[in-house]
């Protein structure tokens, strides 16, 4: 999820909490209920979930923290805090998993509640959301060495998702999910006769045209099949952007746009590649009727850990080049950030901190791939701490090279939706991509104003 605000900054407390819990229910169409329990180790399992856990007797500070995702995500969260207790007697830190369907309600209520977790873990565009909203802390401002030293190791190019050129920064990344290519290297030797991944957009179409002629669909794409986050990833190669580098114009019905739609629309339209909006592509890839595959680098974990009979037949590999010789994957994930309702917030911040060291990064991996899958940091400097098979990190570290992440622009969540719709229009209905991009275009503009 990548919600923005589209409002300038407030302070919740000065609504009232019945109002916000009302808005919320009517934007998301669902009640609140209290996040997943998980166990950790370091403090008790029966305190309630929107609580400061009661300390122990030995403890001077505890830290809540409320992790979206499954609660594989949260005890890697867990195993990295149970070093910091370590390291800092006295302090007990506890874990708990929301789900996504819920997560994002429950910290809007928690922040109307002036209650809560010490720090959330999130969609990449809760902490600017949340912290216009007053709900999270300014880390430059209140912790500036702290921004410092993460910014160091950081992937530079998150920068432009969650630092806002007005200075703030609510939220730091956690961890990384991206677009890559998955491929079967047998298949596309034996039938398709290339030694290694399609290069560019002219190689991937080799690829469906021999498909078409062996009764194959060739290629799926597995994350927001015929989405934006899938056109992104087209987009951005072809030298494109969904705005200009100062977010005061829409730039996503430029030349490389339209050129980036043409030939999106031309994989499921000319090429017939599936239009479903769930697909098995673990499932495809192992029949082979996926010879190529755009997916979210979670699927590593599902081919390496659930289809041994794959073993050696396939690769993640970049995705193919545009015309204009650039590969950009999408670069998704999650992101961690102070909550103001905090009464340990230096602590909190040291821990963020502490999660861009050697022994976070190698916690958190260990735990993830004891659980049958694998934690990407946000930072290619502790990439090869995570400690992963050799072929695998190689593979994160092609797509982590070749990343963007969402706009950090004001009205882009409010307008995600209505370009899905716009392009899926195309897609699906045959609509002209460039009268679609100008729309989307306009849109977008609208949504920029105050």
């Amino acid at each position: 999820m990548h919600r923005k605000p589209s409002q300038p900054p407030r302070t919740v407390r000065s609504l009232g909490f019945s109002l916000i819990v009302l808005l919320i229910l009517a934007a998301c169409g669902q009640a609140a209920t209290p996040p997943t329990q998980i166990n950790p180790t370091s403090l008790p399992t029966d305190t309630p979930p929107t609580a400061v856990p009661a300390l122990a007797n030995s403890a001077d500070k505890a830290l809540v923290i409320w992790s979206t995702g499954s609660e594989v995500e949260a005890l890697s969260i867990q195993a990295a805090a149970d070093i910091f207790v370590q390291k800092n007697p006295g302090v007990l830190i506890k874990v708990q998993a929301l789900p996504w369907s819920d997560a994002h309600t429950q910290i809007l209520e928690a922040i109307a509640a002036d209650r809560g977790p010490d720090l959330m873990a999130g969609g990449m565009s809760w902490g600017i959301e949340f912290g216009k909203l007053g709900g999270m802390i300014d880390l430059q401002k209140a912790y500036p060495d702290v921004v410092s030293d993460v910014k160091q190791k950081m992937l530079p190019q998150l920068q432009d998702s969650l630092f806002l050129d007005t200075g703030e920064v609510y939220a730091l990344q956690l961890d990384v999910a991206l677009m890559g290519m998955f491929y079967r290297t047998d298949l596309l030797r034996d039938l398709v006769g290339m030694q290694q991944a399609p290069q560019n957009w002219t190689e991937l179409t080799k690829v469906l045209e021999k498909a078409r002629t062996i009764n194959k669909k060739g290629f799926a794409i597995g994350w927001d099949n015929a989405g934006w986050i899938s056109y992104f990833t087209f987009l951005y190669s072809a030298g494109g952007s969904l705005y200009n580098d100062d977010c005061s114009k829409a730039t996503i019905n430029s030349a490389a746009g339209l050129q980036a739609l043409t030939y999106f629309r031309d994989l499921y339209t000319k090429y017939q590649i599936p239009t479903d909006t769930a697909l098995d592509i673990e499932g495809g890839l192992e029949s082979g009727d996926y010879l190529v595959s755009y997916a979210g680098t979670w699927t590593v974990a599902a081919l390496e850990f659930n289809r041994p009979e794959l073993a050696g037949k396939w690769a993640l590999a970049p995705l193919p080049k545009s015309p204009k010789g650039q590969s950009v994957a999408f670069l998704g994930g999650r992101v961690i950030g102070v909550m103001e309702a905090s009464q340990n917030k230096d602590l909190a911040a040291e821990f963020i901190r502490f999660l861009y060291t050697e022994e976070a990064v190698a916690a958190q991996s260990a735990y993830a791939q004891s659980a049958s899958n694998y934690y990407v940091p946000p930072s290619l400097p502790l990439l090869s701490a995570a400690k992963l098979p050799t072929h695998i990190e190689a593979g994160f570290r092609g797509l982590l090279e070749q990343s963007a992440g969402p706009p950090k622009c004001v009205g882009w969540e409010e307008s995600t939706t209505d370009v899905q719709k716009l392009l899926q229009e195309v897609v699906y209905n045959n609509a002209d991509p460039q009268d679609a991009l100008d729309q989307a275009a306009e849109i977008m503009n609208r949504n920029l104003q105050p």
